[in-house]
């Protein structure tokens, strides 16, 4: 190989096309010696078996078959017995090699052939006119050749063979016999011999698999006693790559090593230069001439084996150099000899052509197994010392750029796998470098995202495009915390991706100040809010006390005490609703997406909103026909539409006819969402808008409503955080947010939100539901309320005990707790509260149901405490329909 001199691709070969003779015995051969191993010693069972079984069927017979063929019989049977056992015999004393197992296998079959003619001949010899006896020596035959199985499955071509002579000669002579019902007899034993043979079939794959697993097992135990040799000069040679030897003497090492494997063998290992395409050459014991041709060789097509070999990136076999004229170069005047010459490219962690590892012998010769496997190894561990010198630079180059940044900042190759992350990832996630480092990125999910959700990200990044995202990470911990993502393709110069650097923030902070935001500008609306729902109540109570009044004006007339008693129910509805309105707006919980049917929630947030509009702002919501659905948080939503109708309220201050007016409609994606949402490009969206008559807003205010704290309010008058917290919850409901305004005119906020299937809304038949005279523990501090309520029961049959506090209730469960099915308590009550009451009571009964009926937010109520387990709560006021269903409901549980 000189550099000088060029060898034409097509006088190198990919592959060695050298035939091998076996100098060892063969797999097939070796499981066949295997199978006569097990076959041999078991096959005294089966004559056994025979000796018995034919002993017995004599005995059977002797009274309906003639004594000199059972005699004849039963001495061939004798014969062959002691033709099998003097086979083992033979076969122990002798200890069969490999070379042999033809020759005791055809022994072994002669014998198995033997047996079976004559369990065929008992098919047509021992068959009695009477159908009994005949049963008896088809039962006898058929139960033979399934005993055959366990001695003789390892040897599929003796069970087949035993089967079938055995067999066929009953079934033939079955099925000629005039007997009445001896047909099924015949077909039944068809039947079972297919049986046998497939059972037979597959107990021989489990045999062939447990041979071939041993001889696998044990092939490896010697490959690793012969390499034990190997293996301890790898590893010497892998501590000088760990201590950081020089590189250079790592190569004179990895040389020497497979040099002194293989007598007459040289070695050489090239490195390529991407700077000037040269390849510095690291050599042992190459004459001189040819190592410094190596140490100023270029890579290319036809230079050489190795420079060849790193130009095409595949392993290239010259069998004689002698064979091509122009591969070889005179050296003061001599020839240098060299026969043959293999090259291995070496390739980094990435696939990247690093360099060539070469092996030379004086002499023609193509590699043989070991040979091929060293090349390879070689080249390897020659990789291994280029890629750490290739890492320690990249380390380098990002030391200062990366450790000191304050993001967190991960790099993968094109598949995915982890190379690197900063000093700020591992803060922030507690996993360090070693945790990670070579290791699929997807060992980071935390859980909380769908499979669509990184088909997605895959989609994005492996088109070459950013990707970005808000999702919720998982530290090595365990704990979780939300983070903003951006993953962005690394290409090289043809264009091909071949790492991802992904950086994330962790948004706890942010969103805890958002948090804070978002609570301050909600406790400021509940302000203003109150004072719309005390108005609204007041309004409310006056039209009940009015309705009783009329109704017990007009006593004697039940048709209009009935429709006052009505309109007092839907009252009390009403009323209700906006508890649970304003105790659900002003609940302070995490973001939770839900589906929301938007058509049913706007007209409920707008029914909420005008209770604290000014009498004289007129007001109207317009909703459309089709039905539309979404994702979202119902309470960061209704926060979001209360500010904008605040924001509407204070612009129409100083309007003559103020008007506000709030309208839904959908239409298609628009551009800026699409752009976001690039795999949804094609869906709907929903539109909110919030439309004023007011002052407007001015074109310079307008590019900065939405930034924290501005505000064109006057000092004392706002926070500035409304429209700041409006844009942060639309952002993480993935929607869009527009303003459109002329000043003195009037305003428009359109909010577009993502569409999504339709779902149903479950909702329970009002019908009532009767007991069946089971007793209640009633408790409730309040007498009307549980008068009230104790009359409503007993009306649904069932027998009631009231007690006016915990205290008296507990004395009341203990008198009467083998017959108490239920208890319907009150929450807050003085003395002994109703949660303290049925911890208590669980110590006395663990299993009875209890109903927990409170005026307050249900969400402090119910609770994983195993001590009110069987518990189910109820908020004031209910309807008595829903009471009958939760009762059915839970006394069905609690007897369960």
């Amino acid at each position: 190989m000189l550099k000088s001199k060029e060898l034409t691709i097509t006088h190198i070969a990919t592959e060695p096309s050298i035939q091998v003779t076996p100098k060892h015995a063969t797999l097939e051969a070796r499981i066949l010696l295997e199978q006569l191993k097990f076959l041999y010693p078991s096959s005294l069972r089966g004559v056994m078996l025979y000796g018995v079984a034919g002993l017995a069927l004599v005995y059977m017979q002797w009274l309906h078959i003639d004594h000199k063929v059972l005699i004849a019989w039963f001495s061939a049977m004798l014969c062959v017995v002691v033709f099998r056992i003097f086979l083992l015999k033979a076969f122990q004393k002798r200890e069969a090699t490999w070379q042999q197992a033809g020759y005791w296998r055809n022994l072994f079959l002669l014998g198995v052939i033997a047996g079976a003619l004559v369990w065929g001949a008992a098919g047509i010899w021992l068959l009695p006119e009477d159908f009994l006896h005949l049963s008896l020596t088809a039962v006898v035959t058929l139960g033979v050749i399934a005993g055959s199985l366990a001695t003789l499955s390892a040897l599929r071509s003796a069970i087949f063979s035993f089967a079938v002579i055995a067999g066929t000669p009953l079934i033939i002579s079955l099925f000629l016999n005039p007997l009445p019902d001896i047909e099924m007899l015949a077909n039944v034993g068809v039947m079972y011999v297919v049986f046998i043979i497939i059972i037979a079939q597959s107990s021989y794959r489990v045999h062939l698999q447990n041979i071939t697993l041993r001889l696998h097992t044990e092939d490896r135990e010697k490959a690793l006693l012969k390499s034990e040799h190997m293996i301890l000069n790898t590893a010497e040679i892998l501590r000088m790559i760990a201590t950081g030897q020089p590189a250079s003497d790592i190569f004179k090492a990895i040389a020497l090593l497979y040099e002194s494997r293989h007598n007459g063998l040289r070695c050489v290992v090239l490195a390529t230069s991407q700077t000037d395409k040269q390849m510095p050459g690291n050599t042992q014991s190459l004459l001189k001439a040819y190592a410094k041709a190596a140490r100023e060789l270029r890579h290319g097509l036809s230079t050489n084996a190795c420079g060849t070999t790193t130009y095409v990136g595949q392993r290239l076999l010259i069998e004689d150099v002698s064979l091509y004229a122009d591969a070889r170069e005179e050296n003061d005047g001599q020839v240098l000899p060299m026969g043959c010459c293999w090259s291995e490219p070496i390739l980094g962690f990435d696939g990247a052509e690093l360099g060539a590892f070469g092996m030379y012998y004086d002499d023609p010769a193509l590699p043989d197994a070991d040979e091929l496997k060293d090349l390879e190894a070689a080249a390897r561990l020659a990789g291994i010392v280029m890629q750490r010198e290739k890492r320690e630079n990249l380390l380098r180059l990002h030391s200062n750029c990366l450790e000191q940044a304050r993001e967190a900042i991960l790099i993968t190759n094109a598949r995915g796998m982890i190379e690197y992350i900063n000093e700020a990832y591992s803060q922030i996630t507690g996993y360090v470098k070693e945790d990670l480092i070579g290791k699929n990125a997807r060992v980071l999910k935390s859980g909380n995202q769908d499979q669509q959700f990184y088909k997605d990200l895959w989609q994005t990044i492996s088109k070459g495009k950013v990707w970005s995202h808000k999702l919720i990470e998982k530290r090595k911990d365990g704990s979780q915390y939300r983070a903003n993502m951006d993953i962005t393709p690394v290409k090289d110069k043809a264009g091909r991706i071949i790492n991802y650097v992904a950086i994330h923030n962790d948004l706890s902070e942010i969103e805890a100040l958002e948090d804070r935001f978002f609570q301050a500008q909600k406790l400021e609306s509940v302000g203003v809010l109150v004072g719309g729902i005390a108005h609204d109540f007041n309004n409310i109570l006056a039209a009940i006390k009015g309705n009783v009044y009329l109704a017990n004006m007009n006593i004697a007339n039940q048709v209009q005490v009935q429709k006052k008693l009505n309109t007092i129910d839907i009252l009390s509805e009403r009323a209700a609703e906006m508890t649970y309105q304003l105790l659900t707006y002003a609940r302070k919980d995490r973001v939770e997406m839900k589906p929301i049917y938007l058509n049913k929630f706007i007209a409920e947030a707008f029914k909420l909103a005008r209770t604290h509009l000014p009498e004289n702002i007129e007001h109207a919501c317009t909703i459309c026909d089709e039905k539309l659905y979404i994702l979202g948080d119902k309470k960061q939503l209704q926060q979001v539409l209360m500010n904008l109708f605040n924001n509407a309220c204070d612009a129409v201050a100083g309007v003559s006819k103020p008007n506000i007016e709030c309208e839904i409609t959908f239409q298609d994606m628009p551009l800026e969402m699409q752009k976001k949402n690039p795999n949804h490009a094609e869906a709907k969206v929903g539109v909110i808008k919030v439309r004023d008559n007011g002052c407007g807003i001015s074109s310079d205010a307008k590019s900065n409503i939405f930034e924290p704290f501005f505000t064109t309010k006057e000092v004392g008058q706002g926070t500035g955080l409304g429209l700041s917290m409006v844009y942060g919850s639309i952002q993480r409901h993935e929607g869009m947010i527009e303003v459109e305004s002329q000043l003195g005119v009037s305003t428009c906020f359109s909010i577009f939100l993502p569409l999504t299937k339709d779902f149903v809304e479950k909702e329970e038949a009002e019908i009532i539901v009767y007991g069946k005279k089971e007793k209640i523990l009633l408790v409730d501090d309040d007498d009307a309320m549980r008068e009230t309520t104790a009359e409503v029961l007993r009306d649904l049959h069932y027998d009631v005990l009231e007690a006016e506090n915990g205290a008296v209730a507990l004395d009341i469960f203990k008198e009467h707790s083998e017959s108490i099915a239920l208890v319907l308590t009150d929450v807050m009550m003085p003395q002994v509260g109703g949660i303290a009451l049925v911890k208590a009571i669980r110590v006395l009964n663990a299993e009875v149901p209890v109903i927990f009926v409170t005026g307050y937010d249900k969400q402090k109520i119910m609770t994983d405490d195993p001590k009110i387990a069987h518990s189910k709560v109820l908020l004031k006021p209910f309807s008595f329909e829903a009471l009958s269903q939760t009762l059915s409901h839970m006394l069905k549980r609690g007897n369960a």
